[in-house]
């Protein structure tokens, strides 16, 4: 690779660190230069080469990846990510950090030890100094193994008990041979002060050392020199006195378990420490000061025990084995709440039962970066399921002992016991998993896939249905009891949600409901969400029929960005839900400049969504999402809007660029069609394209004759193609892959066109020329969706999560892209699919974006309802 180094960041015991730009990927790097003793030694170079490997197989959001090793000239270095933030020491340094910030950056710590550890590599090298903090407060453990790899020998000597080399860089100067890694004395374990063999429980007690830093500001053996410190690692006790009064006694155990002498009494394994973490972290600070301090339960902590406590009665009879004294009460429904160890995300969460109704497992976190957490029902804390951090999908084993999700768009499987997560397929959406009785995972892979299947202990997906031109996105499959029939919801293009069953033997498909998200009861109901309500109709599952009516049994149940609704059900008869709060549908059209300061354009009330400006920047078109989709026009000016189509299900709309006409998407004539109309209304629609799949436009070249799409198929998921206005009805690919692509936007000046595509594992933008072919150029970094060219060209936007990015970009007389500006991070409505969900003013100062009018709060309980079967039942009867 090349890069252009820029400025020395730092420098340690492996050599000078750079802060570079990798020129070929575009994107910021670390360099980190290797002792000489390293780089001319081929012996070590090679072994280093091989350690290298390891540590970049690697892959976990609390561990700065490693890019590549290069040599150049006689210099090796390391091509590291650039991690931004103040590292752990800088901020111990303003003093003791509180209790909430020290356990959670402490269980990102202990999240990335254990994926390491889980790998056979040990840090070794654990300090503050080697812990960087995001602003936005993501933790990222630096150096993993690296003291490992340069040392002289490398494992080959591991048995050697008295090579100090086997410990990582001293902080304070010691006289040792030339390259040789000796140390950071304030965290060295008692092995490692020793010279002996080091393992896991090396990292434990430097985990310790700093949880124990991060509560009381000072470390928990200080000393003048590294002698002295090294000398009260073996023969004293920490400061435990220098912990605040406050520390929880679950925190101060913790430590003391972290900081055992002997190895064979210390904490084996940093996933109990983290699950401890997670313990405190769930406790009540309150109830925690109170216990600490023997002090009086407050009458809303006695409140929430005596609530908690006639739950517990209420499950714990619940959870009897039929035949005792359940079977002997008769019906009725119990409730009660779930408080959340962290809030759900507003947009990602999820929510499953376990069959036997036993268990519940929910996401939360940060958007984008939620995890999977595991309460007993019948308990009071939620647990943390490793590795599953990004999950937008899950399903319980049929016993449920383990649980199959998706994260990053990997179908996975983990046991709730403990161990690594394996890894089913790779590029799938997610969107509603189920695990069957015969040990099969049902998921659908993306549009137009149909639903596939993967024996749940790994190998090759099979199709179970194929996808059609009414129901292409098929999802939330569910095999029902007697194994005849399969439920599943789709949509088709811009069509609703439908629920359909499809025969397991003649595969005959016939459409039950409007709705989606389907299961099948015990007690003869098929259930379904619409709109944020539950609905309830009796149904026949050999016949693969409905009787009757569907019935509103449930409303305000919050949805997932996805769609999916968060409501689940076991076999007892139980359910639990999130509630939302929020009407539906209240958003607004605002004005947002490069420094994010908002002002408002007058629309709003309404479910806005897709909004795009005229040339003129006057008017602006916008779909209206509710129970059918259609566009509307907002005069900016007058502050007037008024409806374009009543067709229903009209779509992306696409101004021409001289402002004269509009083109949309719309399925209003039995056909996944591209239209074009006037923009005054004096013409009817013209049908410029129509296919067996879905076709939605996105942007037209400068001159008004190319109109750039995307196209869904069976085949190859999602392609841009191109339709030239003198061919109406014919089109040719531009970007055609087994990859999924969206979002095309030609450059002001028609020569270039950017993209999205996920052919890297995660959505990124690039750009290619136009007509092509040529060189790919990709824009994006860590992630990236929502392109928009302003019509002055010198700038590309985009969106990173809520994060709205700028690229300096040159397209005369070849492409180039240069700084990258994140102009605001506000979390404005995002497209649920590609395309972008705002606009930019011509002149690339301000953007129209789309404003949450009531956001739904950050959900922090979890409904529970016992026996509801009861209920169901009086409102609709089986019989």
């Amino acid at each position: 690779g090349v890069y252009d180094i820029t400025v020395q960041i730092g420098e340690g015991g492996m050599g000078q660190v750079y802060r570079a730009t990798d020129t070929k990927l575009k994107r910021q790097v670390a360099i980190k230069t290797l002792p000489p003793s390293v780089a001319a030694d081929a012996d070590r170079l090679a072994r280093f080469q091989r350690e290298a490997e390891v540590l970049a197989s690697l892959n976990h959001p609390n561990i700065a990846g490693i890019y590549g090793l290069e040599e150049s000239h006689g210099t090796a270095a390391l091509v590291m990510e650039l991690v931004e933030g103040e590292d752990l020491s800088q901020r111990i340094a303003r003093g003791a950090i509180p209790l909430d910030e020290a356990l959670s950056i402490a269980r990102q710590i202990a999240e990335a030890l254990e994926a390491a550890h889980g790998r056979g590599i040990i840090h070794r090298d654990l300090k503050p100094a080697n812990v960087k903090i995001r602003a936005d407060g993501m933790v990222k453990v630096l150096d993993f193994g690296l003291a490992k790899a340069v040392e002289p020998g490398g494992a080959a000597q591991a048995g050697s008990a008295g090579r100090l080399s086997m410990s990582p860089t001293f902080a304070t100067p010691l006289v040792t041979q030339e390259g040789m890694i000796v140390g950071t004395a304030a965290y060295m374990s008692p092995e490692q002060v020793k010279g002996r063999v080091v393992d896991t429980r090396s990292d434990v007690w430097a985990f310790g050392c700093l949880l124990f830093e991060m509560l009381a500001g000072r470390r928990p053996f200080e000393a003048d020199d590294a002698a002295s410190a090294m000398a009260a690692i073996l023969e004293r006790q920490p400061a435990w006195e220098r912990l605040p009064a406050t520390t929880p006694p679950a925190v101060r155990r913790l430590l003391r378990r972290c900081l055992e002498k002997d190895p064979k009494r210390r904490l084996h394994d940093v996933a109990d420490a983290r699950l401890d973490i997670d313990d405190a972290i769930a406790a009540p600070a309150d109830d925690a000061a109170a216990i600490a301090s023997g002090g009086r339960w407050s009458p809303l902590a006695l409140g929430a025990i005596v609530v908690a406590a006639l739950a517990g009665a209420a499950v714990a009879w619940y959870l009897k084995p039929a035949g005792g004294s359940r079977a002997n009460v008769g019906g009725g429904s119990a409730r009660f709440l779930i408080a959340l160890s962290q809030p759900m995300s507003e947009t990602d969460g999820l929510l499953i039962m376990s069959r036997d109704g036993r268990r519940v497992a929910y996401a939360a976190g940060p958007a984008g970066r939620q995890q999977l957490f595991v309460r007993e029902i019948d308990q009071f804390a939620s647990r943390a399921v490793p590795d599953t951090e990004g999950v937008v999908s899950a399903a319980f084993s049929p016993d449920g002992q383990a649980i199959g999700f998706v994260a990053e768009r990997k179908l996975r499987t983990v046991s709730l016991s403990g161990g690594t997560p394996l890894t089913l397929r790779d590029r799938v959406d997610g969107a509603g998993l189920t695990w069957t009785a015969d040990q099969f995972i049902l998921y659908n892979p993306g549009t137009a896939t149909g639903i596939w299947r993967v024996a749940a202990a790994g190998g090759e997906a099979a199709a179970v249905t194929q996808p059609g031109a009414k129901d292409n996105e098929q999802r939330f499959p569910e095999v029902l009891p007697n194994g005849h029939g399969l439920l599943f919801s789709a949509r088709g293009g811009v069509t609703d949600d439908q629920v359909y069953v499809e025969s397991l033997q003649t595969h005959e498909r016939r459409p039950l409901a409007k709705g989606s998200a389907p299961h099948y009861l015990a007690s003869g109901h098929l259930v379904f969400v619409e709109a944020g309500t539950l609905f309830a109709v009796r149904f026949d599952p050999e016949r693969l029929e409905v009787k009757g009516a569907p019935v509103a049994i449930i409303e305000g149940i919050r949805q997932a960005r996805s769609g999916q609704p968060l409501i689940s059900y076991s076999e007892t008869g139980s359910i639990v839900y999130v509630p939302t709060n929020a009407e539906p549908g209240s958003n607004a059209l605002v004005w947002v400049d490069r420094s994010g300061a908002e002002q408002p354009t007058g629309a709003s009330g309404r479910p806005y969504a897709q909004p795009r400006l005229a040339p003129d920047g006057r008017r602006v078109v916008t779909s209206l999402r509710g129970n059918t989709e259609d566009l509307w026009m907002i005069d900016l000016a007058r502050g007037t809007s008024s409806r374009l189509t009543a067709e229903s299900n009209t779509s992306f709309p696409v101004w021409t660029p001289d402002g004269r006409r509009l083109t949309f998407a719309s399925a209003k004539e039995g056909s996944y069609s591209i239209y074009w109309r006037p923009a005054d209304g004096s013409a009817p629609d013209e049908r410029l394209l129509s296919g067996s799949w879905p076709n939605y436009p996105f942007s037209w070249s400068p001159d008004g004759n190319t109109l750039a799409f995307v196209s869904v198929s069976p085949t190859t998921l999602q392609d841009i193609r191109v339709l030239r206005v003198d061919r109406p009805g014919a089109s040719t690919p531009f970007v055609e892959t087994q990859f999924r692509e969206g979002a095309p936007v030609f450059s002001p000046d028609g020569k270039w066109i950017a993209y999205v595509s996920d052919e890297s594992g995660r959505f990124e933008i690039y750009v290619r020329p136009f007509p092509g072919p040529g060189e790919k150029w990709p824009i994006s970094v860590e992630g990236g969706h929502e392109p928009v060219w302003p019509r002055n060209g010198r700038q590309l936007f985009y969106r990173a999560g809520d994060a709205m990015m700028a690229v300096d970009v040159e397209t005369s007389p070849t492409f180039s892209a240069g700084k990258l500006h994140k102009l605001f991070d506000t979390p404005y409505e995002r497209s649920i699919a590609l395309w972008p969900n705002f606009d930019a003013s011509a002149d690339g100062q301000r953007l129209l974006m789309v404003k949450r009018g009531n956001p739904s709060p950050a959900a922090s309980h979890i409904n529970v309802v016992l026996n509801w079967a009861d209920e169901l039942a009086v409102r609709v009867p089986a019989k």
